[in-house]
């Protein structure tokens, strides 16, 4: 056993250390080109796509209904990709806000030693946090510019069905960096928490 006492570790000026920093900024500017390819994409397909396209797939990947070409109905896939984009880098990007006011409403184990830390101490614990939702959102950018290009094809007849496994792929890694992530904020917890506090749930 180590004979080190044990400190909490508070941020002394930057909460987010350097390396998450520049992740968290790679994985964004990664989701937004995503996006944008994806939008180029939709409006460079739309023009050769046939007067009926697929707009729903079974769980094989075989189209099973279909439409008469329309912008709403092409441009729903990047319009829902576009609105989880927001959705995920908008919360990240307020984490620090709740972080500050309104920490209640955060999620994380150990809720109620995070509730006692101070401010740059919560802030820190959530870089993970930040981190994983630019994750996310770098891979359902990838999964929808994915099937955007299927549907075309399909619509096309380039291809008979829309291939699954990029889907799967997608859900998967998402729910597998559920575990580093949250181990990664627990331990944030612990080493930020004195060590008289670490008895609390």
């Amino acid at each position: 056993m180590s004979d080190r006492p044990q400190t909490a570790w508070v941020p002394a000026t930057d909460p987010f250390p350097p390396k998450e920093r520049v992740v968290g900024a790679a994985l964004m500017m990664a989701a937004l080109m995503l996006q944008a390819a994806l939008w180029w994409r939709a409006v460079q397909w739309y023009p050769q796509l046939p007067d009926r396209i697929p707009v729903h797939f079974d769980a094989s990947g075989t189209p099973d209904r279909w439409t008469q070409r329309n912008p709403t109905e092409w441009f729903l896939l990047p319009a829902v990709s576009l609105g989880l984009l927001g959705m995920l880098l908008g919360i990240g990007l307020a984490l620090p806000w709740l972080a500050r006011h309104a920490p209640e409403l955060i999620n994380v184990p150990h809720k109620k030693r995070f509730l006692q830390l101070p401010i740059k101490s919560r802030i820190a614990v959530l870089a993970p946090t930040r981190t994983f939702m630019a994750w996310t959102a770098t891979l359902l950018g990838a999964m929808f510019l994915w099937l955007i290009e299927g549907s075309a094809l399909v619509a096309t007849g380039a291809a008979a069905t829309l291939a699954v496994w990029p889907t799967l792929v997608v859900v998967g890694l998402i729910l597998l960096s559920l575990i580093p992530y949250a181990v990664a904020t627990r331990r944030r917890i612990e080493h930020m928490t004195p060590p008289g506090d670490r008895t609390m749930a």
